[in-house]
């Protein structure tokens, strides 16, 4: 009887180690910051406890990974912390300090797996299981909220930066650099951009660069129009509440806050200091307080781009197959619908209501244009075109390889809206100078 017990003890401590591969319906996920992570070898379960493969959890956690093959122990590193974690070891050190693991880490399909609480946990971050959808979710603590906001890592004129604000801005320049990723593999932080930096150090300088540049407008802003935060609240909530009805829930946003080390003040407060710079702008072209704009230096930018150019919208009636799939519309079939379409413009319909409804060629809306040098369209549109005043459309169908236009013409002169934008072009571009020399000036140290 006690050899069977016996080994009644030996099988039950075997099956306990075992790794069964899960199905389908069983199959675990994790998410980092709302993102989910993918592995090469699935999460797995063991004893109750999320196996993750240690080199991918390590770097999305922003540790720098070395591999000790004679130990078996990865070696973790970050500014805050080292962790060493060895396979099949029941401990595992953060800073020099013990940690008891439930589960060792194993090999698991030629990976090294690690327990995702365990390293998330020692790395300052929470961890929560949602049982409906089988999945771990990782976040930074929420109680950190305020810390983050009270944290102050830089002054730029009366303005407090916080480190909630400096990892928004972080954040942005962190998603328009992820592209590099496909290139560069899952190390794409680490790796040199061929200039002395790693993508992380440009990330981390451009986003210092901005937060520069874009606080000592609001500064400018506040000394010369008397202009703060609270002048562009409405614009801030406007941008606050189009951000938070993108995500499904408001619970995600939270999270997604969370997971990037921000807070709803610092976002406010990005959104709020971009809508100064706009406002600013704005003035700017109006009366021009701080800076002098003549007309001479607009037209010359002006004739620079768009010298011999036409400013043009147009409604397309297809004769090619729009989805690949589809029978193209034949041309008399086509030409039918364009000529109507005139009759309707001749009894006083709206040119851009007939875009909405009519046109079939997506690059064009009722709020854009096409604006074209010589050459730059197919011969039958840019000969019509010249031939049509400003203001006027054309009463005839013109026929191209395209299908059918109808074609109106728009005024590209001094009171056109892109004589607007070349004088808002020189005034940004001034602007920018500015805030150079007044950065120049100052003795910003950042604590980041």
């Amino acid at each position: 009887m006690k050899k069977l017990t016996s080994l009644l003890l030996v099988l039950l401590m075997l099956i306990g180690m075992l790794v069964i591969p899960a199905s389908a319906a069983d199959e675990v996920s994790v998410y980092l910051f709302g993102e989910k992570l993918e592995f090469d070898v699935p999460a797995q379960i063991v004893n109750g406890r999320t196996l993750v493969p240690v080199r991918k959890i390590f770097e999305e956690l922003g540790y720098k990974v070395d591999w000790d093959n004679d130990t078996r122990t990865a070696i973790a590193v970050s500014e805050e912390r080292t962790i060493r974690i060895t396979e099949n070891s029941y401990t595992m050190y953060v800073n020099d300090e013990e940690k008891t693991l439930d589960v060792p880490a194993q090999i698991i399909g030629g990976r090294t797996m690690v327990p995702a609480r365990a390293i998330s946990e020692a790395s300052g971050y929470k961890v929560d299981w949602d049982n409906d959808t089988r999945s771990v979710l990782i976040t930074k603590p929420v109680e950190s909220d305020n810390a983050l906001d009270k944290n102050i890592v830089t002054t730029i004129g009366d303005y407090q930066i916080s480190e909630a604000y400096y990892n928004t801005a972080y954040f942005v320049y962190y998603a328009q650099y992820s592209q590099y990723e496909a290139y560069y593999g899952e190390n794409w932080l680490d790796a040199d951009t061929g200039y002395g930096v790693t993508i992380r150090e440009m990330i981390e300088e451009n986003a210092k660069t901005q937060i520069e540049r874009v606080v000592t407008v609001a500064a400018i802003a506040k000394k010369y129009y008397g202009i703060t935060l609270d002048d562009v609240k409405a614009e801030t909530d406007a941008e606050m509440k189009d951000t938070i009805e993108s995500y499904e829930s408001r619970e995600e946003f939270d999270a997604f806050l969370t997971g990037i080390g921000s807070t709803e003040t610092a976002l406010e407060t990005y959104f709020g200091m971009y809508a100064i710079l706009n406002l600013v702008l704005e003035k700017e072209a109006e009366d021009g307080k701080i800076l002098s704009v003549s007309d001479a230096e607009t037209e010359e930018l002006f004739n620079q781009e768009y010298a011999g150019k036409m400013k043009v919208q147009h409604i397309l009636i297809s004769t090619q197959s729009l989805d690949g799939y589809t029978p193209a519309r034949s041309d008399a079939e086509a030409a039918a619908i364009a000529y109507d379409a005139i009759k309707r413009l001749a009894k006083g319909e709206s040119f851009e209501d007939l875009i909405e409804e009519l046109n079939e060629d997506p690059g064009q809306t009722r709020d854009s244009y096409y604006v074209f040098g010589a050459g730059e369209m197919v011969p039958e549109f840019e000969e019509a075109s010249k031939k049509l005043a400003v203001g006027k459309y054309t009463t005839t169908a013109i026929k191209s390889d395209y299908g059918y236009h109808i074609i109106k013409r728009y005024p590209l002169d001094k009171t056109s809206e892109e004589f607007k934008e070349c004088k808002t072009a020189i005034i940004q571009e001034k602007l920018v100078d500015l805030v150079i020399q007044e950065l120049e000036k100052s003795d910003i140290k950042w604590n980041k």
